[in-house]
């Protein structure tokens, strides 16, 4: 029996929101409402309830060796981790995982729940070679990586590419196809605090202040924040749209347009913005308090907020990491990311929880009152409100710090 896994996925357009307020004037977008009339109550219980869980993730993944950028590096036989419907850590494992000191310390804790699956987290990346080769033979590839909870690899095929593909898999293979659509890069002009690329016109939000080599500088999202120019090419100048003013210059720009690129530059959808105006840096986030921490890492299954500048609040659970995604800019562009988060989003309103204007914006969880910002927004698809996004760690390597006090 051969299994084709039919999913689809409608336009994902790339966003820009302003959410790490920066600036002493107040925004047009949210002024009479408190981040408790936005946020309901069940949604801000329900990520404290998760902090137990959270606590044992952080214990685990003290046992693991940690990459460059911080993220853990699973060991042998070990297939990824999630915090269910409970609020328990559920760990998975392979009947071959033998390493005594973190059973045993997985086995003592009364939050952490053991199952036991048949393809390690090593096993099922591998299968990134086959995306690999689609890439390289012009296959358009919406977007793949490791599906934790259902324990496979997933790829998304453009469908008129998928229907031409000769390969078939089984039910029992490691890696499932989907029908998918390219990504959309959108920066649409829409009134409310946020800044703007003056050599483009295009808007972004910001996601978050801190410093860059010892300058003040914020965070926003890297597409459409390329250099500009033919003979002397120069990053652009970036404007507050409320206070029609220029604060900066993208000073490092990372967005991959490269398929055929995997190494460490594809890595996150982000610029940095040097500040050179007299405005001040600050660690809030608009109407919901300051970032006093970093979350970039955090498991499947993990709640968190997002705030866009024309979406306003919204907030959802991780349901995937390290993904790799295709997306379009304009006509032209098309944008090739991996490291990113997947985030499915609603709202209070009920009306779209992701939309063009929200791109930069930041993606934050608070724990036992804290605020912890996991990263910024870097894709979405409208209609199911599925969000995409690119955790701080890249931005941090790369030498920017977070303001968190």
């Amino acid at each position: 029996m051969f299994k084709k896994i039919l999913s689809s996925f409608l336009v994902i357009a790339l966003l820009c929101s302003i959410s790490i307020t920066i600036f002493g004037s107040s925004s047009s977008l949210g002024d009479n409402h408190t981040f408790d009339q936005m946020i309901p109550l069940e949604i801000q219980e329900a990520m404290e309830n998760q902090a137990e869980a959270l606590e044992e993730y952080f214990e685990l993944i003290g046992f693991f060796k940690k990459d460059n950028y911080g993220v853990p590096i699973y060991p042998q036989h070990y297939a990824g981790e999630y915090i269910n419907k409970d609020n328990k850590l559920v760990v998975q494992l392979t009947g071959e995982f033998a390493d005594k000191e973190i059973l045993s310390y997985l086995k003592s804790s009364p939050n952490i729940q053991i199952i036991y699956v048949e393809h390690s987290y090593d096993e099922l990346i591998s299968q990134k070679k086959i995306a690999d080769k689609l890439y390289a033979s012009g296959v358009r590839v919406v977007s793949d990586g490791v599906d934790i909870i259902d324990n496979r690899y997933k790829i998304a095929v453009l469908k008129e590419d998928l229907d031409k593909m000769a390969t078939t898999y089984t039910k029992d293979s490691l890696v499932i196809f989907e029908e998918g659509t390219y990504a959309r890069a959108s920066a649409p002009l829409i009134g409310g605090d946020r800044i703007y690329n003056e050599d483009s016109g295009g808007f972004m939000s910001i996601g978050i202040c801190g410093t860059y080599n010892g300058n003040d500088a914020i965070l926003t999202c890297g597409h459409g924040n390329e250099k500009v120019g033919i003979f002397s090419p120069r990053y652009p100048y970036i404007e507050h749209k409320t206070q029609s003013h220029r604060i900066g210059q993208v000073v490092f720009q990372q967005a991959n347009t490269d398929s055929s690129n995997y190494g460490v530059s594809s890595l996150g959808d982000f610029a940095i913005v040097d500040i050179t105006s007299s405005d001040t840096i600050t660690n809030d986030v608009w109407q919901g308090g300051q970032i006093t921490g970093t979350y970039s890492s955090v498991p499947v299954g993990t709640t968190v907020y997002k705030f866009g500048s024309r979406t306003g609040y919204a907030w959802g659970n991780v349901t995937g990491t390290s993904l790799r995604i295709s997306y379009t800019a304009g006509l032209f562009t098309t944008y090739t990311v991996s490291g990113l988060y997947s985030i499915p989003l609603q709202n209070s309103s009920g009306t779209n929880a992701i939309n063009g204007g929200d791109s930069g914006g930041p993606v934050w969880r608070s724990d036992t009152g804290e605020n912890l910002i996991h990263g910024i927004v870097t894709a979405g698809i409208y209609d199911t409100n599925l969000m995409y996004t690119t955790p701080i760690y890249y931005a941090q390597h790369q030498g920017f710090q977070p303001k968190l006090d």
